[in-house]
């Protein structure tokens, strides 16, 4: 089931169409969202005249478990899934291109620019991709499984988090090549979600913590924790929304000073 929400915590709506876990949702416009679950399919769902919103298309293009999703454009989205495939989809559940981009599970795919996208994996590994159709640009061998992605666009920077606790910063040249800034030891275990603000990076894991840092240096500015692990969180101005395995939704105002 997915529940719906206002800035005041009421809830406004609930959608029910997966028969597994609902595992991402993106906004495509204020008219249209898309989920994915474990039960291997993606839903679009959009806004009809009563303003609720009604699954428009149910779609079945991985052979397994669909991990996350990525908005391309107001038109378009991305998906990645177990099976290791990563497929381009219109709003109006058209497949408009798929590649087989990984041998392993893919656990993130983020958009560089409108036609460059990045993959991370269960193989460790990173690779780039052009979009229109689908091919390589560059691919680097990070070491453990990677399983978390945020792209600082105005440094052309890429945080990806591993099984192991680690963050790796990563830096684009012009044409998307990739090369390796540091590592940092962020988390005791598995990274699942890495979110930027400005000169700060907040990271969420399985030991059941939120740890907020500055980026350069990668120093901790602040911490807070869940009773089980964290699945997500955003930034919300200078607030953040954390999710948990614990089934709660925690909101945090940082000290940043």
């Amino acid at each position: 089931m997915i529940k719906i929400w206002d800035s005041e915590g009421n809830k406004i709506e609930e959608l029910e169409g997966h028969k597994n876990s609902v595992l991402d949702i993106i906004p495509i416009t204020s008219q249209i969202l898309i989920s994915c679950s474990r039960d291997g399919s993606i839903i679009i769902w959009k806004k009809g005249r009563g303003k609720q919103f009604k699954k428009t298309s149910h779609l079945k293009l991985h052979e397994s478990t669909v991990l996350a999703l990525a908005k391309l454009n107001e038109q378009s989205f991305l998906s990645c899934g177990a099976d290791g495939i990563v497929n381009q989809i219109d709003v109006n559940g058209n497949l408009l291109g798929s590649i087989k981009a990984h041998d392993e599970w893919i656990w993130a795919v983020k958009v560089l620019s409108d036609s460059v996208i990045a993959t991370i994996g269960e193989d460790g590994f990173i690779k780039v991709w052009k979009l229109g159709p689908f091919r390589k640009i560059d691919e680097m061998k990070i070491g453990p499984p990677l399983t978390a992605m945020e792209y600082d666009e105005e440094r052309k920077m890429l945080f990806v988090g591993n099984i192991k606790g680690t963050v790796t910063a990563l830096h684009f040249s012009e044409d998307f090549c990739i090369s390796k800034k540091f590592d940092h030891q962020c988390h005791r275990d598995k990274i699942w979600v890495i979110k930027c603000k400005g000169e700060y990076i907040a990271t969420g894991g399985e030991d059941n913590s939120v740890k907020v840092w500055k980026k350069w240096p990668m120093k901790k500015v602040d911490e807070y924790r869940h009773k089980n692990f964290v699945q997500d969180l955003i930034w919300v101005n200078e607030t953040i929304i954390s999710a948990s395995y614990d089934g709660k939704i925690c909101v945090n105002t940082p000290d940043l000073s």
